[in-house]
C-alpha cells in the first residue's frame, strides 16, 4: 500500500488497485484468489495499512463432489487443501500396530494423492464428517497459524441427551485419560480455540431419537477452533448433555436404526480466512423437516 494510505478494511482497500470493481465485485475475489498480505492470506475484513504489500493468488478450479468407492468422498480440493468426508466407523488416521482401514490408507491408495498429504485434524471412529489435509508444508504452516489465531471455526452437529433450552459455553480444559477418553477438568481453558459452543437447534422427542420412553434429546451445533481429543463428547458430557448413545461419555442407550452410528455426531462446517467447505450429515433427512426454516 502506497504511504500515507489510512489503515482500513482490506476489502476496501483492494478498491485502489481495481477501482473498477465494486465492493460486492472485489469480496468475491475471496471465491477465486487466495487474497494475501505481507505473504498472509486474510479474509476481506483482514486490517492493511501503509507499507503492505498486497498479492492476489489464482486458486486452482475446486474439484467436484465426488464418490471413490463407497467409503470415503473428496468434497474439497485445490493446489494447497484437500478436504475429504469420513463416514463414521472408519479410523481418520492409521493406529500403530493395526491393520485396520483408515482415511488415511485409502486416500493414500489413490493416484491423485500419492504425494505430500498430511491430515489437519482428525475425527473419532463414530464420528462422521470433514477432515481437512495439507498438501504442501506452506499450507500446513498457515492453516496452524489460523488455528492459533482463532481464524479457524469447525462446526459439528451432534444429538444430545436431555433438553437444551438456552446456548452454552463450555470452557472446561480437555485431560486425556489415556488413548480411549478424555475429561474435563474443573478449571477453565485459557485459550478460546479450546472452548465448546453449543446452540440447541430442535428438541427431539423419545420415540423419534431412539432413547429411553419419556426422555427428550437436542439436535444441537457445536462450533470448536482447535478442538482437543474428544472435546466436544467430554464437554458435552460435563454440561450434562452428553451425545444420546455416547456410553463412553455417559449416555443414554438408544435403539440404533440399520446403518446408524452408535451416536450422531457429524463435522458439517469447515471455515478457514480463504476457504469455506460444508458436508451435511447423512441422516441429516430425518430432522430436516423438523428444523425451523
Amino acid at each position: 500500500m502506497p504511504s500515507g494510505y489510512p489503515a482500513g478494511r482490506l476489502d476496501a482497500a483492494l478498491g485502489y488497485f481495481l477501482p473498477d470493481l465494486g465492493l460486492r465485485a472485489r469480496r468475491r475475489l475471496w471465491k477465486e484468489c487466495r487474497v494475501l498480505v505481507n505473504g498472509r492470506a486474510l479474509p476481506p475484513g483482514g486490517l492493511v495499512k501503509a507499507g503492505d504489500v498486497l498479492r492476489l493468488e489464482k486458486m486452482a478450479a475446486e474439484t467436484e463432489c465426488r464418490r471413490d468407492d463407497g467409503v470415503w468422498s473428496l468434497v474439497f480440493a485445490n493446489r494447497d487443501y484437500a478436504v475429504f468426508d469420513k463416514p463414521s466407523g472408519l479410523h481418520s488416521v492409521s493406529l500403530r500396530g493395526s491393520n485396520a482401514p483408515s482415511l488415511e490408507t485409502l486416500v493414500a491408495a489413490s493416484p491423485e494423492f500419492s504425494g505430500e498429504m498430511r491430515f489437519l485434524s482428525r475425527l473419532d471412529i463414530e464420528t462422521s464428517g470433514l477432515v481437512p489435509a495439507a498438501l504442501n508444508s506452506g499450507a500446513e504452516e498457515r492453516f496452524r497459524l489460523a488455528e492459533r489465531a482463532g481464524q479457524v471455526r469447525k462446526t459439528y452437529l451432534g444429538l444430545a441427551a436431555g433438553a437444551i433450552c438456552a446456548p452454552l459455553l463450555l470452557k472446561g480444559r480437555i485431560q486425556s485419560e489415556g488413548h480411549a477418553k478424555s475429561r474435563v477438568c474443573g478449571a477453565e481453558d485459557a485459550d478460546p480455540t479450546r472452548h465448546s459452543r453449543v446452540f440447541p437447534l430442535l428438541r427431539i422427542p423419545d420415540a423419534f431419537a431412539g432413547g429411553a420412553k419419556g426422555s427428550e434429546a437436542t439436535l444441537a451445533r457445536i462450533e470448536i477452533g482447535r478442538g482437543a481429543r474428544h472435546q466436544i463428547r467430554a464437554h458435552l458430557a460435563f454440561a450434562g448433555h452428553p451425545l444420546l448413545g455416547d456410553t463412553l461419555y455417559g449416555g443414554p442407550e438408544r435403539s440404533v436404526r440399520k446403518g446408524d452410528p452408535p451416536f450422531f455426531l457429524h463435522h458439517a462446517l469447515l471455515v478457514l480466512p480463504d476457504l469455506e467447505v460444508r458436508c451435511p450429515p447423512p441422516w441429516i433427512g430425518r430432522f430436516a423437516a423438523r428444523l425451523p426454516a
